[in-house]
This record gives structure tokens, C-alpha cells and sequence, in this order.
């Protein structure tokens, strides 16, 4: 089950989470987003592939690093705290599926 998200939580959000939260009727052409913006830039040399993201009832949003392991929780600032960092697979991703890194 789906839940409407109020706007306030929509500008903390990327663009691509503005087009998916907002679904517009089906039609032929599809308006452009108004006020799509850009929230974070992440360091992908750190292992900062965005995976995931959800957003919480604040306006933040909780991401997941597949490469680098962690997630992390993005401000409506584009502030970014790792809150956790999961532990490398104990045979170094021989039996890990693939995502194309180690």
C-alpha cells in the first residue's frame, strides 16, 4: 500500500524521487516537473553509489551505498551522516551477487 507523501517532504527530496512521488494522470505527453532540484551530489570515489533511498516523515531521506556498504541519512540540507557501515563479506564478495565492484 502506497501513502501520499505531504509536500512539505518533497523539496528534501532528488528529482527522481519528486517524479516518482508525484504520478500524473496518463496521458499522451506528460508535463515537465516544476521545481526539480538537485538535494546531494555524492562522492562516488568514496563508494557513495546511491542504492536506495526512503524518505522519512521529516523530510530526510535514508540512502544505501551498495559499494561502500553503509547507509546513511541525507538532511533536508543535503547534510549526509553515515549511520552505519555493514561489514565486508567474510569470502571478499567471491559468493556475493554481482554489482560489478569489490
Amino acid at each position: 500500500m502506497f501513502t501520499k507523501l505531504p509536500k512539505s517532504v518533497m523539496p528534501a527530496a532528488a528529482a527522481i524521487v519528486v517524479a516518482m512521488a508525484a504520478p500524473a494522470a496518463a496521458s499522451a505527453v506528460s508535463l515537465p516537473l516544476d521545481h526539480a532540484r538537485t538535494a546531494v551530489h555524492f562522492d562516488l570515489a568514496k563508494g557513495r553509489t546511491p542504492e536506495n533511498i526512503a524518505l522519512a516523515p521529516d523530510g530526510s531521506a535514508y540512502v544505501t551505498f551498495a559499494k561502500a556498504r553503509q547507509i546513511a541519512a541525507v538532511s533536508r540540507l543535503g547534510d549526509i551522516q553515515i549511520l552505519a557501515t555493514l561489514p565486508a563479506p567474510a569470502d571478499g564478495g567471491v559468493h556475493t551477487p554481482a554489482l560489478g565492484f569489490r
